[in-house]
């Protein structure tokens, strides 16, 4: 029996559908297209610092946390993904090897696997170094960044400069320790958005 052709294309859909879902987020390569990306939906970029063939750690974080369908459950409304890998004998495209290599420098990744969260305009807002194997600890790991990002994006969205810099010096007040030494451009909104430290972030 013939199967009508608009059975097969559906079923063909589903099918994809279903392997889409199974295999949880998209990772993404290329750094502007995520931003770009980023932008347009309103998330910020989940960077995986990864060495996909020779990185233990990094090979259980993904296949226990970022690659399983729970994290997308979680993260689909929050992030981009973008995987910046550095393997061992897997030959990479001379561009994307460049690219990663920059990055590695640019966000001075001392150890795989490192997650960082970046907005998009690529401001690294918080992360982690080292393996994790449960959803819970991920979570935890990106809560103060996620919660930067939060206050970025009100800030960006406000339509008062005092309310702008509200967000802006609780997004300052919360920024992760580890990660002040990226701050600078948030210092530099803050001082034009509130020169008169009204509220507090200048000490």
């Amino acid at each position: 029996t013939m199967i009508p052709r608009t059975l097969f294309t559906m079923a063909s859909v589903t099918v994809a559908a279903v392997a889409s879902i199974a295999t949880g987020a998209e990772w993404m390569t290329d750094l502007e297209a995520a931003q770009a990306k980023a932008k347009a939906e309103n998330k910020a970029v989940l960077v995986d610092f990864t060495g996909s063939d020779w990185c233990h750690f990094c090979i259980v974080l993904r296949r226990r946390v970022l690659d399983t369908p729970a994290f997308e459950e979680w993260g689909a409304d929050k992030f981009v993904y973008l995987e910046v890998d550095l393997p061992r004998t897997t030959r990479l495209p001379e561009e994307l090897l460049r690219q990663n290599n920059a990055l590695v420098k640019q966000y001075r990744v001392g150890g795989f696997p490192t997650v960082i969260v970046l907005d998009a305009e690529g401001h690294a807002l918080g992360g982690f170094t080292g393996g994790m194997t449960r959803l819970p600890d991920v979570k935890k790991a990106l809560a103060p960044a996620l919660a930067v990002h939060r206050h970025i994006q009100c800030a960006r969205a406000a339509q008062q400069s005092n309310a702008a810099a509200y967000h802006l010096a609780a997004a300052y007040e919360i920024y992760p320790d580890n990660y002040r030494i990226f701050n600078a451009w948030l210092r530099e909104e803050l001082a034009q958005c509130d020169p008169h430290n009204v509220y507090g972030w200048q000490t």
